[in-house]
């Protein structure tokens, strides 16, 4: 039998199971445990934990919902409005002393052709 490890785990009925279907497979046939191997078989029968049988009943999980809404991978959200600048107003004196106002876009904006 291997040596025993120095941790302390609770575990499952299959668990156990399995843990001992490995010791007897490392065996030879005729093997049977001595007095230290059935203390370690004791020791680890002592770990073992029933889990409550819940029969047919599902088992549900905690659920934490979602931080943000889920947005589906084929939405396209609208597209904001386009942004305007400003106009300007510029002040034209004609020759006879007469003001006009007129509005000009900023001088930033304007394309070539204007």
């Amino acid at each position: 039998m291997a040596k025993k490890k120095n941790i302390t785990q609770n575990i499952t009925l299959d668990q156990f199971r399995s843990w001992l279907q490995g010791v007897e497979d490392m065996q030879s046939d005729d093997w049977a445990p001595n007095a230290d191997q059935w203390k370690v078989i004791r020791e680890k029968i002592d770990l073992v934990v029933l889990v409550e049988d819940r029969g047919s009943q599902p088992v549900v999980a905690s659920y934490t919902p979602p931080t943000q809404p889920f947005i589906h991978p084929s939405y396209v959200p609208p597209l904001p409005p386009p942004i305007r600048q400003s106009l300007e107003t510029a002040i034209i004196m004609d020759n006879t002393g007469q003001s006009t106002a007129v509005a000009v876009q900023p001088s930033s904006s304007r394309s070539e052709f204007e």
